[in-house]
């Protein structure tokens, strides 16, 4: 059985988004502490104007080249789609530790389509020796 069959579809969704943002974000090279910025960034002002402010944020830290630009395409679509403050903060929480888990593979980044194939990537290429 799949790891995400009984999830429910919101919650496989904020997943699958988290999923796809951290290996992008890897790909592109974003700074850890840009991860860290996003979620502090919130957490300062977690209500629905809180989003709109990070979309914001996310779009100058794009234009400074903080960001990748399709880091910043897949977090926006997401945000977009994840409008409650609660449903962000846990988002961005997961998005953080997937990015942070993907460290262990080296190089190794699985395709990244949703989130099951981001942790079976995890758990069967980069976690064994």
């Amino acid at each position: 059985m799949n790891t995400t069959q009984q999830v429910k579809p919101e919650f496989k969704q904020i997943l699958d988004y988290a999923a796809v943002a951290a290996v992008i974000a890897r790909r592109e090279r974003v700074e850890r502490t840009q991860i860290s910025k996003l979620l502090e960034m919130f957490e300062s002002n977690a209500t629905r104007e809180g989003i709109e402010i990070l979309k914001m944020f996310i779009l100058r830290q794009t234009q400074r080249r903080e960001i990748g630009l399709h880091t910043a395409k897949v977090l926006l679509e997401a945000l977009s789609k994840i409008n409650d403050p609660e449903k962000v903060r846990n988002f961005l929480t997961y998005f953080k530790w997937l990015y942070e888990a993907l460290e262990i593979c080296y190089g190794r980044l699985p395709p990244g389509r949703n989130y099951e194939e981001v942790i079976n990537h995890i758990m069967f290429n980069c976690l064994t020796k």
